[in-house]
């Protein structure tokens, strides 16, 4: 459990107001890098020093999830709790949308402690308030469907999280115009889902779907549409489609290379997975460019040791045994 230092005094904190954005810095810095006595001590200066309501509802927020990462519980729903009432208090849609975020953070502990029925009633009621407030166009709305969504997802309730995954794409659209991020975004982790739970003709229409609006809303180009296309790709594998598989790798690859340059984990997955393709296809020369490309930016970012580094490693030897034994035929 984390020690807290006890709340300074309205005194104290007249003093110390000038230290408040130090404060702020420290408590997200330290809970960054896992520091957690002092980031909580900074955090709870940070709620201390706090001028108005809505920062000291982020300064609670930060806090509740400082403690819910180290493990105590009962002190992050505490914090969450009331970061939850200060911001339910704002009827507008701004922080109403603030609200809904807090909510999911609060189910979410609820579902760490096994508390499903509770998790299960915050995410309902709030969808339904939202729904209630400001209909179902609004970008508050589409985000507790969401939410909702995820969690009955992971509850194995596919049917009615396929029907809130498409409100929330709806409400995105009406929102924002067609092909926005969010829904993108959001058919993206409904197609995950659907792959999640062996709905893989479901999930490959839904990736098919979405990179048709990503071409059309020009946002092909983007580690979203490299996602998708990985996703189709491995759907492939296990048809055992081994050239349609390196068709999607091949363009996810492209994309990456694009957007994060050639020295990039991603862009080594994409290199990888291609590699084992052309493995696959019996073209061992390609094979070993992809997969000595791979390894090459393993190694330099994750260093000799790590176990993608070591896999790849043994990926290169591997084909170019393979290359031994065909040539020795």
């Amino acid at each position: 459990m984390l020690t807290m230092p006890a709340l300074a005094t309205s005194e104290d904190a007249a003093e110390y107001i000038k230290s408040l954005p130090a404060e702020r810095a420290a408590c997200r810095d330290k809970f960054r890098t896992r520091e957690f006595e002092e980031a909580g001590e900074a955090c709870r200066a940070w709620v201390t020093l706090a001028p108005d309501l809505a920062e000291k509802t982020e300064a609670l927020s930060v806090l509740g999830q400082l403690y819910a990462t180290a493990g105590d519980m009962d002190e992050a729903k505490a914090a969450l709790d009331e970061a939850a009432s200060y911001v339910s208090r704002g009827r507008d849609a701004a922080t109403v949308e603030k609200w809904v975020r807090m909510q999911a953070l609060r189910a979410r502990l609820a579902e760490g402690r096994d508390q499903l029925d509770e998790a299960n009633l915050i995410y309902s009621r709030t969808e339904e308030r939202v729904k209630i407030a400001l209909g179902l166009s609004s970008p508050a709305y589409a985000l507790a469907a969401e939410n909702r969504a995820a969690y009955l997802a992971r509850q194995g309730d596919m049917q009615q999280a396929s029907v809130l995954y498409t409100r929330a794409i709806g409400a995105y659209d009406a929102v924002f115009g067609p092909y926005n991020e969010r829904s993108l975004e959001t058919m993206l982790n409904l197609a995950v889902a659907q792959i999640d739970h062996q709905q893989k003709a479901e999930a490959e229409r839904t990736l098919l779907s979405l990179l048709g609006a990503m071409k059309l809303g020009k946002r092909d180009n983007s580690e979203g549409a490299a996602e998708a296309l990985t996703f189709l790709g491995n759907l492939r594998v296990e048809k055992e489609d081994f050239r349609g598989a390196l068709n999607y790798y091949r363009q996810a690859l492209k994309v990456r290379q694009a957007v994060h340059g050639g020295r990039d984990l991603r862009t080594a997955q994409s290199l990888n997975s291609a590699g084992i393709m052309y493995v696959k296809l019996k073209d061992y020369k390609r094979a070993e460019e992809m997969l000595s490309a791979a390894y090459s930016i393993r190694v330099s970012l994750l260093g000799p040791d790590d176990t993608q580094t070591i896999s790849s490693l043994d990926a290169v030897q591997a084909v170019i045994d393979l290359q031994k034994n065909s040539a020795a035929r």
